[in-house]
């Protein structure tokens, strides 16, 4: 029988968006962070069925609720980031137009 930390370690996925065109899908990947006591949620992107890549990695804090624009190029979220601006994965594609709010296309 597993350990009550190892159920908690285990990595978790919701909240999958197919987009508009029906090519990618976005979701949410939740995992347990031990030295900070906490969760961290990321999101992750899948194009035409290619492997999974993270498309946020936001040190101490959390990416989640992404919503396609309606040609699917572009993918809004909702981030709370502990440190600098801006987060760096994949940074040229992804520009910050409020605190806690971004678009990547």
């Amino acid at each position: 029988m597993p350990s009550f930390e190892a159920v908690l370690s285990l990595q978790s996925v919701r909240n999958a968006t197919i987009s508009p065109d029906g090519k990618q899908v976005v979701y949410e990947v939740t995992s347990t962070d031990w030295e900070d006591n906490r969760y961290d949620t990321e999101l992750w992107l899948s194009r035409d069925g290619a492997t999974p890549f993270p498309l946020t990695n936001n040190a101490k804090g959390n990416s989640n609720n992404a919503k396609w624009s309606p040609d699917s190029q572009w993918i809004a979220y909702l981030t709370k980031k502990r440190g600098p601006y801006p987060d760096l994965c994949d940074a040229a594609r992804r520009r910050r137009i409020i605190s806690g709010y971004e678009l990547y296309g």
